[in-house]
């Protein structure tokens, strides 16, 4: 790998350690009250893992994976397992799966009705207790599948579902590499990325069961198990169905490509139809109400979204109209990425040329412009094309390391706006400027 981003992630890493802190200090619930045991020593264990792996690069080991794998085997008990910290999302995933394993719908029975004076402590933590689940029906089984293994107890539900994943994910970029003749030790170092670590593991967020599929399908070769693997991925977070958008480009007849909506359509349907299973098909129409309702409300993205939104308001007055407008401006600037990047990879394979753009680069590139043009923009939303860094060609991979640098630490961000010197909107538009900038390095024309 590139030596650049070799640096990038390994001093990102020691970067975590005060970004994590100095974040839990500055929203604690008040003056005086220690980090949980789990804070502090989940930092030791992740500062013993970056002693392990720092000695073994130190000592110029041709290859450091064994000490590569001993830091990640270290970081991921560290983290899996300790309720997250400033993170809430984790207790609907449970009581998701509570209700799945129990052969309840999420989708018609919000938390709030339920009497479960039992799980009394989970509801307590769930954001919106009176709202219906908005997690897709792949999702809820990987919720109960969770909850059933780990009877509910949220220790081992959060070992399940975080360690569960990266395992998985790792088993699927390996798998990727072997395929593509990357090295293997490159996937494995990317998987030790702060981001990473912090948002599948520390934070409790699943999408690493997304890319683990993801990955599964650029790794087949049957184009009907490709999209079967694209098709429960998109059933695990929506957002991953904008990667069939490209699937035209891709090389072969169009009985392969057929046979991929063939294997979109199977594992789609398979899944709406278990769905029906919990109480009915009304379940499924209740996820179509709860997902719109959240789709349409929230506004969570500091960067592009909300520059536009902003110009908007300034010339028409009119927040509804500038937040509808800027959505479908946003997401035709997406669209028309998505057809360039299609064109460039259909023209060069019809002129029999070296493939321009290879497919693990279109999906890197889809996944991050869907998620940093939406109206929603998470830091573990990057995780998806973060994970693709080891199948991206050198300057690209640089490029998308520096870009998501500001991103990974976020939590400085957040805490230099609590600062005197600046309010938050101008460090979230330090924080967007600073990716416009390494793309546009990342991007720019070879001088031959």
């Amino acid at each position: 790998m590139n030596a650049w981003l070799i640096l990038l992630i390994l001093l990102g890493n020691l970067a975590l350690h005060p970004a994590v802190v100095g974040n839990w200090y500055a929203y604690r619930p008040a003056p005086g009250v220690l980090p949980p045991d789990g804070l502090v020593l989940a930092m030791i264990a992740l500062l013993v893992a970056q002693s392990v792996l720092w000695a073994c690069l130190w000592l110029r080991r041709k290859s450091p994976m064994p000490g590569l794998l001993a830091a990640l085997a270290l970081s991921i008990v560290a983290l899996a397992g300790h309720a997250p910290w400033l993170e809430t999302d984790w207790y609907r995933y449970l009581w998701d799966g509570i209700q799945v394993s129990r052969g309840i719908s999420p989708y018609l029975n919000p938390p709030a009705i339920l009497p479960w004076d039992e799980f009394a402590a989970i509801r307590a933590g769930i954001n919106f207790p009176e709202l219906a689940t908005i997690y897709p029906m792949a999702a809820q089984w990987i919720f109960g599948l969770a909850a059933l293994l780990s009877r509910a107890d949220p220790f081992w539900f959060l070992v399940c579902l975080g360690a569960g994943g990266y395992i998985a994910v790792a088993a699927a970029g390996t798998r990727l590499a072997w395929r593509r003749g990357v090295e293997m030790q490159a996937v494995w170092l990317v998987l030790y990325h702060p981001l990473l670590l912090r948002e599948w593991l520390q934070a409790a967020h699943y999408d690493s069961w997304m890319m683990a599929l993801v990955l599964a399908g650029l790794a087949s070769r049957q184009a009907w198990l490709r999209g079967v693997w694209l098709g429960i991925s998109a059933q695990v977070k929506v957002i991953s169905g904008v990667l069939l958008l490209p699937e035209g480009a891709q090389a072969g007849t169009w009985r392969q490509r057929l046979q991929v909506a063939l294997g979109v359509g199977v594992a789609v349907g398979g899944l709406i139809l278990s769905g029906a299973f919990l109480e009915g098909a009304g379940s499924l129409i209740q996820f179509a109400h709860s997902w719109r309702s959240f789709a349409g409300h929230w506004e969570m993205n500091a960067g592009p979204a909300r520059w536009m939104r902003e110009l908007w308001m300034a010339l028409s007055g009119d927040y509804d109209l500038a937040r509808e407008g800027s959505r479908l401006l946003m997401g035709g600037v997406f669209v028309a990425i998505a057809g360039w990047l299609a064109w460039i990879r259909r023209s060069a394979l019809r002129a029999g040329q070296e493939v321009a753009l290879t497919q693990e680069e279109i999906t890197c590139a889809l996944l991050f412009f869907a998620t940093w043009l939406s109206p929603v923009f998470n830091t573990w939303y990057v995780t998806w094309s973060l994970i693709l860094l080891p199948f991206l060609r050198p300057r690209w991979s640089v490029a998308l390391a520096w870009a998501v640098v500001p991103v990974a630490f976020g939590d400085f961000f957040y805490l230099l706006g609590r600062t005197p010197f600046l309010p938050i909107e101008r460090w979230w538009d330090i924080e967007h400027l600073w990716i416009i900038g390494a793309l546009a390095w990342g991007f720019r024309p070879n001088k031959n």
